[in-house]
């Protein structure tokens, strides 16, 4: 049997349109503004010099144009816009494909209030599963170099605290304003690299898949007992969401390659083996 080559994987879309089927809602096709192409102007570039292209269509605001060169949208920085024309910055490459085209919004689903909401219990959701801090979002030895003697910390960083710090008590670091702080030395100065072990936060999208179902489960529970007066529904949910933490936890087991006996990593340990005392 051949192997599917494409897998449907949960995206924040599919995501909340399954909190709004848990809930007895109906499925939006988008999450924020929708945009529809009105009108398009289509140039094949001829010797790879002309830097200047008639939009060939009206607009009422400069937000509404999008340009693509070969199939890549372009950044606004690359060109400007003059009266009804185009001027590229550098000239497009020869052969080239130029497409201008007119972007109008037409509606934004976020602007539904019971959308919104449960797109922020998502988002929330993720935060908090991610803050306890699993196998996947959790590095080990991460080393932090300091700038004019301060350690930024990044924004995407959830928990993090110094490597070994339970044998080495010589730093205590904690987040304070965004900077690594030292509560021993009482500063945020450093002058070495510190080492430490880091809980990141990472998009829905890129979510190990028992992860997205574990968030999307928690997120309904929510949302059932927020939006909806039904106490059987609320237990039901209640029931998919410990069932889809407990395939977490066995996913954070097989991939965590924990022990007991505190063996990290680049570490080994054999075991005592019986037959060893056999052999003479």
């Amino acid at each position: 049997m051949t192997a599917p080559t494409t897998i449907d994987l949960d995206t924040e879309l599919s995501a909340v349109n399954s909190i709004l089927g848990s809930i007895g809602q109906s499925p939006v096709t988008t999450l924020g503004v929708n945009t529809e192409i009105q009108a398009q102007t289509e140039y094949t570039t001829a010797n790879g010099v002309l830097t200047t292209f008639a939009i060939g269509f009206t607009f009422e605001s400069t937000s509404q144009i999008a340009v693509a060169v070969a199939g890549v949208t372009q950044a606004s920085a690359s060109y400007t816009i003059s009266g009804s024309n185009i001027v590229f910055t550098s000239a497009p490459a020869n052969n080239a494909a130029v497409v201008i085209t007119k972007n109008v919004e037409t509606y934004n689903t976020l602007a539904n209030p019971e959308v919104s909401f449960i797109y922020q219990l998502l988002r929330e959701t993720n935060l908090e599963v991610q803050s306890e801090g699993w196998v996947f979002n959790t590095e080990h030895h991460v080393e932090f170099t300091p700038t004019s003697n301060k350690i930024a910390i990044p924004s995407n960083v959830l928990q993090l605290d110094v490597h070994d710090d339970f044998h080495v008590r010589t730093t205590n670091v904690v987040n304070r304003g965004g900077f690594l702080y030292d509560r021993i030395r009482h500063s945020d100065g450093f002058t070495d690299k510190v080492c430490c072990d880091v809980v990141y936060l990472w998009v829905f999208g890129n979510l190990p898949q028992p992860f997205k179902r574990y968030i999307i489960q928690k997120a309904a529970v929510r949302a059932a007992t927020q939006l909806v007066s039904n106490p059987t529904l609320v237990q039901l949910l209640q029931q998919q969401e410990a069932y889809a933490r407990a395939i977490c936890m066995e996913y954070e087991c097989n991939q965590g390659d924990h022990s007991y006996l505190g063996i990290g990593d680049d570490m080994s340990y054999q075991t005592y083996l019986p037959y060893l005392g056999l052999r003479r």
